[in-house]
């Protein structure tokens, strides 16, 4: 494991080249305060790659996250990683969540994670987002616009449970009303949300 060029966004780089390297990394710092930025190298390198997959069961069963990747060059990507606090859990990190702790696989930061998570109320407090249920304001502002509700639902689930989170996410009541109309008048014109 090695730091990559110092920091970026004044966070560490972290290169790994097995699953036991960051296994040993989140065991020795799962407790740290930051995020850091966590460097892999891509499939065509086989020797030196860690699968995606096996990242997130690690982060999971330490009580961190993933968050956005980047492009480093051909043969590597790096990706921010950090505690989980606050997080919402979908329901996809409930589920791999509960495959790690049957498997045995969870680490007591884990445990703490999902606890946390439990007493805050943050746990299941996307349910109705994993259920791809349209709220009555996004409805309200579907039935005033023609095809908007039926284009919506023609959306892949994963866009429409992106767009569902980021509708869920607004934490202001003006920044909520821009993002239904936004929805709605996309939906209505046949287009997607950008970036979900």
């Amino acid at each position: 494991m090695d730091q990559v060029n110092g920091s970026i966004d004044g966070l560490e780089r972290i290169e790994i080249t097995s699953l036991e390297q960051l296994r040993c990394w989140l065991g020795d710092h799962h407790g740290q305060g930051e995020g850091v930025w966590l460097v892999t190298y891509k499939k065509h390198c086989p020797e030196v790659c860690v699968g995606r997959m096996d990242v997130l069961d690690e982060l999971i069963a330490h009580g961190w996250t993933d968050g956005a990747m980047r492009r480093i060059d051909d043969d590597r990507v790096m990706q921010l990683v950090s505690p989980r606090r606050t997080h919402i859990w979908a329901r996809t990190y409930q589920e791999r969540a509960q495959r790690l702790l049957v498997e045995g696989r969870m680490h007591p930061a884990g445990l703490a994670a999902i606890d946390d998570a439990k007493q805050r109320g943050t746990w299941n407090e996307h349910a109705h987002v994993d259920d791809l249920l349209v709220p009555d304001d996004l409805a309200a502002e579907f039935a005033s616009r023609a095809r908007s509700a039926e284009t919506f639902e023609s959306f892949p689930p994963s866009h429409r449970r992106n767009v569902l989170r980021w509708l869920a996410k607004a934490k202001r009541a003006d920044t909520r009303r821009k993002r239904l109309v936004e929805i709605a008048d996309r939906a209505a014109a046949g287009e997607r949300v950008p970036g979900m």
